[in-house]
């Protein structure tokens, strides 16, 4: 017989789990009965270990690649500015020195790993990690798997949707004013799918999926306007495939194309002003003899022009750069340059470094050199691109300790993006209010010098050959 106090822990316990079970996360023995399965029909990738050589033929040196990169940064991210500065009755602001700086660039700068708005009211900690988030990131990822081992997932059990955890990782993303994706909506690796959908006939299934993707949005609101639509098509079967899966799972672009544009128009039908991006890895290079990453571009470039030709083309096309280790600068430039051929705007969806891609034997310090390095060279090659619309880098280990305080590769990035890829300068307006200067793209604040308050917000994405009218307030 238990005593009465390991009775009421017992008790507490079980309800704990109960509630837990109930609102979908599952029980332990949950996953200890499914988690191997799970990694055989989800993640096989991670047991390859023999690089496909075909991928790395021919290529340039990482130091004539950075080189280039850098003078493309600035060939393709600047521009010549011409404004014209007016009181809101059309006389000229002469003669005022004003300060011009920037407050975003043309590329979303992301980092996937959301917090938490619950723990941001309570935990100094996740305080601290988020203000310092917000200095260097302007995007993140709220995670909706309909189905998933680590995450929470959204329906488990038909009809049971949990939206708890995503609408949290949006809602501090909204308290620190940053863009938020949600991440994905379509996932056809068995592992993301519920069991119970299988239940019933390819028609029906249809339906669940359309549900599923529709009530994401709705549930989201205005508050993300970005969505990894469909996630790992090129390596996994098309929806009506799923039962037939062998990995790697190359099917006919034709039936990818299909799910695909079923559930880009169910998306559009809710929110036609997000951006639906596609989200693959495997483009840079593979572990797989039987297929190479040059054909997987090939067959990603196919399967645009096929949902071209059905009327439902995605707004951005993402390239992972974490499956298979570090990547050679020249591949991740190769890549980048062959799906620029899709006319789509570019997204590098989910970037990491892991340590086991670093030589052995080094110290501490040493790798930590190493890691912010590699991030570094990696941005810069990206921002090179002038297709380019979005990086985020998946995970945020690599950036803050425990305590969110900012680690190396933190500081060097910060450098990077906030310093050298970004223009604040100080000029004055001539007898007509006109100022012209040089600049990175993106959005500006026009400030009286001396003066906290905004005198003006300004975007300046493409040179200008005219004076660009500004009204002053």
């Amino acid at each position: 017989m238990m005593n009465s106090e390991k009775r009421r822990n017992f008790l507490k316990m079980l309800a704990i789990s109960g509630a837990s079970f109930a609102a979908g996360y599952g029980v332990s023995q949950y996953w200890r009965t499914n988690q191997i399965d799970n990694i055989i029909n989800g993640e096989e990738w991670r047991n390859d270990r023999k690089i496909n050589e075909k991928d790395l033929r021919n290529l340039d040196s990482d130091e004539t690649v950075l080189s280039e990169a850098k003078k493309l940064i600035q060939q393709h991210r600047r521009g010549d500015f011409k404004l014209q500065l007016q009181m809101s009755d059309g006389s000229p602001f002469s003669n005022q020195v004003l300060q011009l700086k920037q407050i975003s660039h043309e590329v979303d700068w992301g980092c996937s790993a959301a917090g938490s708005a619950l723990l941001l009211i309570k935990d100094e900690n996740h305080q601290e990690m988020s203000r310092n988030f917000a200095e260097l990131f302007n995007c993140t990822t709220a995670k909706c798997y309909w189905e998933e081992r680590w995450h929470q997932p959204i329906e488990r059990y038909r009809e049971r949707r949990v939206y708890d955890k995503f609408l949290d990782e949006v809602k501090w993303s909204e308290s620190l004013g940053i863009k938020v994706k949600g991440h994905p909506l379509v996932w056809t690796v068995p592992k993301a799918i519920p069991k119970w959908v299988h239940d019933y006939p390819y028609e029906q299934q249809l339906q669940f999926l359309k549900r599923h993707v529709q009530s994401m949005i709705e549930a989201a609101g205005p508050s993300v306007q970005l969505w990894d639509l469909c996630n790992e098509m090129l390596w996994e079967p098309a929806f009506k495939n799923i039962a037939k899966r062998e990995w790697p799972h190359i099917d006919p672009i034709e039936d990818i194309a299909e799910y695909i544009a079923f559930a880009l128009e169910w998306a559009r039908e809710i929110n036609p002003e997000a951006t639906y991006s596609l989200n693959d890895y495997g483009l840079v290079h593979t572990y797989r003899q039987e297929i190479s990453a040059g054909d997987q571009r090939q067959r990603y470039l196919k399967l645009v022009e096929a949902l071209r030709v059905k009327g439902q083309v995605p707004d951005a096309i993402g390239c992972q750069t974490h499956v298979g280790g570090n990547f050679r600068l020249a591949a991740f430039k190769r890549t980048l340059q062959e799906l620029a051929q899709s006319n789509l705007p570019l997204q590098v969806t989910e970037f990491w470094a892991k340590e086991k891609g670093f030589p052995q034997g080094l110290s501490p310090d040493e790798l930590e050199q190493q890691i912010a390095d590699y991030i570094c060279q990696m941005y810069t090659v990206g921002f090179a691109e002038p297709l380019l619309s979005h990086f985020t880098y998946w995970g945020n280990r690599v950036f803050f300790d425990k305590q969110g305080q900012p680690k190396l590769a933190y500081k060097k990035l910060h450098q990077l993006i906030k310093n050298d890829w970004s223009t604040k300068t100080e000029l004055q307006t001539n007898e007509n209010g006109q100022l012209t200067f040089s600049g990175f793209k993106g959005s500006y604040t026009i400030l009286q010098s001396g003066q906290k308050e905004a005198l003006a917000v300004v975007d300046l994405y493409q040179s200008n050959s005219d004076f660009e009218k500004v009204i002053v307030n």
